[in-house]
């Protein structure tokens, strides 16, 4: 069963690759074609895994890129709804981008303004956690690094002391043998 998954997820990565080519190309219907493929692929296999997500989102991109602004809706909103379901919160951030365009094109102006808006505050959101991960790493690599040179000054501090014990010991012994 597992040789056939990663069969089935090399296949499924191939495909989404050529389908990004043909897309690029202007090639929409050799993209689309890849892209169900893929689809099909990991609707058999009961994945509903981001990669999952992502392939439903490229095919309504394909479709936004064709104006078939129907189709596009369709599975642009079962990708969303799925993302939101895993958890997704970056790619729930593209098909609501992703949506925006849609609704425009359908002179949805309401929906369209709805979802950059949700967009604007999935990307802010997001952007803002990042710079709390950042900045937290931060903080503790600063703490690592005061605790760091307190170490090495305690150390450079014994060894001085032991240089000094050492010093006078041998200063001792010097007195001894020559008063001895």
């Amino acid at each position: 069963l597992n040789q056939v998954l990663d069969k089935n997820l090399r296949v499924h990565i191939a495909l989404n690759i050529m389908s990004e080519v043909n897309l690029a190309m202007g090639e929409f219907e050799v993209s689309l074609q890849h892209l169900l493929k893929s689809l099909s692929l990991m609707e058999q296999n009961q994945q509903r895994s981001k990669a999952y997500v992502q392939t439903l989102h490229r095919i309504s991109k394909v479709y936004t890129a064709q104006q078939d602004y129907v189709q596009a809706l369709s599975y642009a909103q079962r990708s969303l709804i799925i993302s939101r379901q895993i958890g997704t919160r970056e790619e729930s951030m593209a098909i609501d981008q992703t949506l925006s365009e849609i609704y425009a094109g359908l002179q949805d102006y309401a929906q369209a303004f709805q979802h950059q808006q949700s967009y604007i505050s999935l990307k802010d959101s997001i952007t803002s956690e990042k710079y709390i991960q950042r900045l937290a790493i931060l903080e503790a690599e600063l703490e690592l690094s005061k605790k760091q040179v307190h170490i090495d000054a305690l150390t450079q501090e014994q060894q001085l002391q032991q240089q000094e014990l050492k010093r006078q010991a041998n200063l001792r012994n010097f007195i001894f043998a020559v008063l001895g």
